[in-house]
């Protein structure tokens, strides 16, 4: 194995434990530091996954409640997971797909079903 493979192999280590706040963070930062490796924030993850069709599902079953703004639908992806740059990017997509299919319409800023 070569040596960039274990710092690379200590590098995904030092952030699953971090993401996942597991025990013995010193021990991997310092061998990283004796490799020379710069340490630096490890990016969050994703901590929802949806499968085929999922996240339209998910924003049909919000809008079931009545019709939402897209700050609205946003604010609701956020507390599943996504961050907030992510969730606008993933709101405006799913949105565009499903008023296309004719499933939502949006009046003025309010996103409701259409069916």
């Amino acid at each position: 194995m070569s040596d960039e493979t274990i710092t690379i192999a200590l590098a995904q280590l030092r952030a699953k434990i971090i993401r996942e706040r597991l025990d013995g963070l010193e021990h991997v930062e310092a061998l990283l530091k004796l490799r020379g490796y710069e340490l630096r924030p490890v990016p969050r993850k994703n901590r929802v996954s949806y499968r085929r069709n999922g996240l339209r599902r998910y924003v049909v079953h919000l809008l079931k409640d009545g019709p939402k703004t897209h700050g609205e639908i946003v604010a609701a992806l956020q507390l599943r997971g996504l961050g907030k740059r992510s969730a606008a990017d993933q709101a405006k997509g799913v949105m565009t797909s499903l008023r296309e299919i004719g499933w939502v319409e949006e009046r003025g800023r309010v996103w409701r079903l259409a069916i």
